[in-house]
């Protein structure tokens, strides 16, 4: 599907380290943020042998579809193939005109058992989010979706990329989305996210003494990895003073 091989960037590097099952959000606070997380996901999935669904806001399916042509990524043969998907909010979350929360998980189930039967390795899906501002379903029943998705994703060989624009999402609810995903991608970064709330714990923290167990836990875990980290790099520089003394 590519024209032109990609560019390495720090960016594409560490999308690739992701897999099928990974519920990811991007907080991005432009366009060109926005896009470029977008179009190195889907680079991957195409390169990969997956079928990418794009789930855009009103108006914007073609603004995608530009940035992935002006990457070198040939979307007529993806599109002729269904390796590229764009679709609507409308035909992904609302049955009948209104958000059904057990029809949307069915609706992963059944496109993903749609890619397996069209010879895809895996499914990965890129959801635009702004519509939901605009929407009536109540952002508590969004974000109840959100937090109940990491699980249903671990059931089927599909992965997700929500993105959220931090300049019109209130803080509020950018502080939701992001206990709602195991893994934040923010400019060039992709981080696994220590304040990542489980489903059964989400939307209420009504119980404080758990929330001090959470917080503590993810400091500890976090000290432990980057104490590894400087134990490796120790470990690195005297190997490297062996050598050079030798």
């Amino acid at each position: 599907m590519t024209i032109r091989p990609p560019q390495s960037t720090p960016l594409i590097a560490a999308l690739e380290q992701l897999g099928p099952h990974d519920h990811l959000c991007s907080i991005y606070e432009s366009q060109q943020e926005h896009l470029a997380v977008a179009v190195s996901f889907i680079r991957i999935g195409l390169d990969r042998g997956e079928k990418c669904l794009y789930i855009a806001d009103d108006g914007r399916r073609g603004d995608v579809r530009e940035a992935l042509q002006a990457e070198g990524i040939d979307v007529d043969r993806a599109v002729a193939s269904n390796s590229f998907v764009a679709t609507t909010k409308e035909q992904a979350y609302l049955k009948r005109g209104s958000f059904d929360l057990d029809w949307r998980f069915s609706f992963w189930k059944e496109a993903m058992e749609l890619a397996m039967s069209e010879g895809f390795s895996a499914l990965r899906a890129i959801d635009e989010a702004e519509w939901v501002l605009r929407a009536t379903l109540g952002l508590e029943r969004w974000m109840e979706y959100e937090s109940r998705l990491t699980h249903s994703l671990w059931q089927c060989n599909c992965a997700a990329l929500c993105q959220y624009n931090r300049r019109v999402f209130p803080p509020e609810l950018i502080l939701d989305v992001i206990r709602t995903h195991p893994i934040v991608v923010y400019g060039n970064t992709v981080c696994r996210n220590l304040y990542h709330v489980p489903p059964d714990e989400f939307p209420g923290n009504d119980n404080p003494a758990r929330e001090v167990d959470r917080l503590l836990n993810n400091i500890r875990e976090q000290e432990r990895v980057q104490s590894a980290l400087r134990e490796k790099q120790m470990s690195c520089a005297e190997h490297r003073r062996y050598w050079l003394t030798i």
